[in-house]
């Protein structure tokens, strides 16, 4: 159809679907502080978030990717993960000061469930956003804080 030099194209727009896995919906998520890309996407999406006002322990369902594939070649300049599945555990967590709440009560509770879970095919997970627990790293290695010491135990060598 054409409409002022215009060329309009209808779409199929579904307002029902069939779902492939189903979730509790949690009150809330937890996004650490340090996750300051999401936190952007998130506020950019017009998501609400509650900051954590002092560091406590939460008794939290958390996630531990068990298994997970990667395309071959990337989209939108991402290496997409696809097939994930993950491993639920209760357990107190600490969290700290200054990371956010995310209460699924809000008009924007789709858009959650679809970029936090991680099983979801459009997860922030599975763009790559979390990429960095996927790596093996080790807790502390002398060599890199030896100058820093040297440094530090010259100036004060108290």
């Amino acid at each position: 159809m054409m409409k002022n030099n215009l060329i309009l194209k209808k779409f199929l727009f579904y307002t029902d679907y069939k779902a492939t896995k189903e979730i509790i919906i949690p009150k809330y998520y937890i996004v650490p502080k340090t996750e300051w890309p999401i936190i952007d996407l998130l506020k950019l999406n017009e998501i609400e978030l509650k900051s954590i006002e002092n560091d406590t322990l939460i008794e939290v369902e958390s996630y531990k990717i068990a298994s997970y594939e990667t395309v071959k070649n990337p989209y939108e300049g991402h290496y997409g993960h696809f097939n994930t599945s993950v491993t639920k555990t209760t357990e107190k967590l600490g969290f700290k000061k200054g990371d956010y709440l995310v209460k699924t009560q809000q008009a924007g509770v789709k858009y959650l469930l679809e970029t936090l879970e991680p099983e979801a095919v459009d997860s922030y997970f599975n763009w790559n956003f979390f990429d960095a627990i996927l790596q093996q790293k080790e807790y502390f290695s002398a060599y890199v804080f030896e100058d820093l010491a040297k440094s530090l135990l010259d100036k004060n060598p108290n």
